[in-house]
């Protein structure tokens, strides 16, 4: 399958042109960052999030440095969706940017790589990205670290991984430890993701002592299919968690810099997004009161937080609810020791175009057990999707129960597998929200349907 928008990776390729042709190219994603920004360890740093949280992680940037518009809106994302986590991005380059427009427009020979590269090499910047880790672990209430890094920061990662914070605030590789410090030391961070990593050697691969995610486009002339081969076969044997995350047609760098008005690299955008918001929440789990998630890139959609379920039907549900959210997918199937044919656990995600999930765990209850468990779906637990227009009220509504459901009264319907679900316009929480006359003839507007009407709403609204 070919790259989707770069040409093919010359055979004679070096790895200086290589990150000429892959690490400064890419495309600005829509949005506006909404961090603040602050120090850590004496690094200007962009950080989004509760900084007092106890899940704490640090974003290794790539070449495009700590101001790449990109890297902080994934920062926003990846707080907002690990529960207001702090996420901190400190700038490794000490204020050397690269040109913008240059990489946008593929003037390479404007940019001076060989000069860029010797200042931001693995041992001028090693030091600092350690310090700035430490800092996280000895923050406030942070008692988990995380780090994720696209690119430049893969090496580092890789780095953080092997090394271990000692009680006078020294860093030391784990496996130069003494057996003393052994007792006393904790790892520098508690788990790492990096995405198409640069500079990686299979040295730092050996050397990871914890939870690792890699995730890996098929085209990449920098992280190698050599390198891929061997991190797949050495870091299973190293008694750690690892994922690895491979995506067919994808580049260098679309983890990051992807297009999002091309279909495949914008699903793929997201669903690295989404990988690594999993693994962090797998691995380092966060305080989750609720998760929003976007059904449509101008409207926001609110569904209600991971619920575990009991569902017969678990794999057609699966199916069915991920064909209606866009881009959903599931994740993965647990079977029965003794029969292997059949899932006893499946996990899925329903998500959008801008991707904020929302994860169900379904488990299959087997026949002759069927009895003691006899409860389904009710009224009691519900999914509310709310929406901006009337399209969408109509689409989801038709999808939900023209196919074997059922309406029921005020936004609620049931669909054919006993689900229940609140397909609410936005609007009405805010009239009700604001109190008074209008609110009271929103409600009574909302008492009549069954399905919304946000015509008939505005109407009621305004007393019309």
């Amino acid at each position: 399958m070919p790259p989707p928008t770069s040409k093919p990776v010359p055979e004679d390729e070096t790895p200086e042109a290589a990150i000429h042709r892959h690490c400064l190219a890419g495309n600005i994603w829509p949005g506006t960052p909404k961090g603040t920004i602050t120090t850590l360890a004496g690094l200007e740093t962009y950080v989004a999030g509760n900084q007092k949280s106890e899940l704490q992680i640090l974003l290794i940037h790539d070449a495009g440095g700590w101001t790449w518009k990109n890297l902080r809106l994934l920062a926003d994302e990846y707080s907002e969706r690990l529960g207001g986590a702090g996420v901190w991005m400190p700038d490794f380059f000490h204020g050397e940017v690269l040109t913008l427009q240059h990489l946008l427009d593929g003037r390479f020979d404007k940019v001076d790589m060989p000069t860029f590269t010797t200042n931001n090499s693995k041992a001028n910047r090693r030091h600092e990205i350690f310090a700035c880790a430490a800092a996280l672990r000895t923050h406030q209430n942070a008692t988990k670290v995380g780090t994720v890094g696209f690119c430049f920061g893969g090496w580092a990662v890789f780095q953080l991984g092997a090394q271990s914070l000692l009680p006078d605030g020294s860093v030391k590789a784990a496996l130069d430890l003494s057996e003393d410090e052994k007792a006393s030391a904790r790892p520098l961070v508690d788990a790492i993701s990096t995405g198409h990593p640069t500079w990686l050697t299979k040295e730092e691969i050996d050397q990871t002592r914890v939870p690792t995610q890699i995730i890996a486009p098929e085209h990449d002339s920098v992280f190698t299919p050599e390198l891929k081969k061997y991190a797949n076969e050495v870091i299973p044997t190293l008694g750690i968690e690892y994922q690895y995350r491979y995506f067919p047609g994808q580049v260098h760098t679309f983890c990051s810099r992807g297009s999002l008005e091309v279909e495949g690299e914008r699903r793929a955008c997201e669903r690295a997004k989404g990988a690594v918001v999993e693994w962090f929440r797998e691995i380092l789990p966060p305080q989750l009161d609720h998760v929003p998630i976007h059904l449509h890139h101008h409207h926001r959609t609110t569904l209600n937080h991971t619920n575990p379920i009991l569902h017969r039907q678990r794999l057609e549900a699966a199916k069915y609810w991920t064909s209606i959210f866009p881009s959903s997918y599931i994740n993965s199937t647990t079977n029965y020791p003794n029969d292997p044919s059949t899932p006893i656990m499946l996990s899925l995600t329903l998500m959008s175009h801008i991707e904020h999930p929302l994860n169900l765990l379904l488990l299959n209850i087997p026949a002759d057990q069927a009895s003691r468990f006899p409860w389904n779906f009710n009224e009691s637990f519900s999914l509310t999707v709310a929406v901006d227009t009337q399209e969408e009220i109509d689409e989801y509504w038709d999808k939900l129960v023209g196919n074997g459901g059922e309406e029921r009264e005020c936004c609620w319907c049931k669909d054919k597998f006993g689900m229940f679900w609140q397909i609410v316009p936005r609007r009405l929480a805010e009239a009700m929200g604001g109190g008074g006359e209008k609110a009271s003839r929103a409600m009574d507007a909302m008492l009549k349907w069954k399905k919304a009407d946000i015509g008939e709403l505005e109407r009621a609204i305004e007393g019309l």
